[in-house]
């Protein structure tokens, strides 16, 4: 296990480094390899150190681990290209205002949350047993597994946007033939409607400021299924956008939404405690996680009084343990019906 930590740190760390001038997205290939070179020279000698022998461990991998790596490497960037497309201005104007090193561990431990929370997603939609199996099953199986309980989640939101077309934009014909479409075809159809409507709400926004216009841009050059996952990102700070795109959205007004939405990370709260020290930035950044949780599980009255109290009196961890528990029994319960 030690040794998968280390991949994952070399991939963050790396990544991250090669990227962390400002203006990444202007430069040619020649600027960035020139910019990932000058940030190596800036690391301490002991940071340099430590990702010599975490590269020299990651080397050590069996074939099929650094395979399995490469996978995570490449839904690693994805996730940090979808960070950075939706910080705001303010956030990038942080970001880039970061050295070289803490940009590189901040960025790091944006991508990480992501990730986790993404994890988080997928194993509360895995039927209990299969759970409880994943450990044991060899590699292969278990990514046959999870890319199942991914397909599973697509087709509950593919047959959602066909009850309801007007969602999306899709009459009711529309709507059948999309239907008759095999699984590949569905999705592509259904990513491209999501596209072009949220670029309608983007633009009807009506934020003339440059920056947003980059934003903009920037997504609007996105394939769908890139543009799909940065726009959900972006909709997390900005609710209003999605609900004009997917209007009448139950979810939204759900408990479960609510809590779910209340644990997901934000990336800009790292970027505010971007000075502290990695171990201080995690404690106040799940304390923030933890104040929102709590105004959600009180308003939502979705404990007891008792165990509301409880909770209260409860340290950061154990309360963010007991609203994952509780969106893993909502799960089960909705499998069950």
């Amino acid at each position: 296990m030690s040794r998968w930590f280390a991949g994952l740190f070399l991939i963050l760390a790396v990544g991250v480094l090669a990227q962390s001038s400002a203006g990444y997205e202007d430069q040619s290939s020649r600027e960035r390899l020139v910019a990932g070179a000058r940030s190596w020279k800036a690391l301490t000698p002991e940071r340099r150190a430590e990702l010599r022998r975490r590269f020299s461990e990651l080397q050590g991998l069996k074939p099929e681990e650094k395979t399995q790596l490469r996978r995570l490497a490449k839904r690693l960037q994805n996730i940090e290209e979808d960070v950075r497309l939706v910080l705001d201005e303010s956030a990038r104007k942080r970001l880039a205002g970061l050295d070289r090193e803490r940009r590189t561990i901040v960025m790091g431990e944006m991508v990480a949350a992501e990730a986790s929370s993404e994890a988080k997603a997928i194993l509360r939609r895995m039927p209990e047993k299969l759970q409880e199996d994943l450990q044991g099953m060899l590699p292969k199986e278990r990514r046959a597994a999870l890319a199942e309980t991914r397909n599973t989640h697509l087709e509950s939101v593919l047959i959602a946007a066909s009850q309801h077309p007007a969602r999306l934009g899709f009459s009711k014909a529309e709507a059948q033939r999309l239907l008759g479409l095999d699984k590949a075809g569905r999705r592509a159809a259904l990513l491209l409607a999501l596209k072009a409507k949220a670029l309608l709400a983007l633009e009807a926004q009506g934020d003339t400021e440059r920056a947003a216009q980059r934003r903009y841009e920037r997504l609007a050059a996105l394939d769908p299924e890139g543009f799909a996952r940065a726009f959900m990102r972006y909709s997390r700070d900005n609710p209003e956008v999605l609900e004009k795109v997917l209007a009448s959205r139950f979810k939204g007004k759900s408990a479960t939404f609510k809590l779910r939405r209340a644990l997901e990370p934000r990336p800009a709260e790292y970027l505010e405690f971007a000075d502290e020290e990695p171990s201080v930035r995690r404690r106040k950044v799940n304390h923030r996680k933890r104040l929102r949780t709590m105004k959600v599980l009180r308003k939502e009255k979705i404990f007891s009084p008792k165990r509301l109290e409880e909770l209260e009196q409860a340290s950061d961890r154990e309360v963010l343990r007991a609203a994952e528990r509780q969106l893993a029994r909502q799960a089960r319960v909705k499998k069950q019906n």
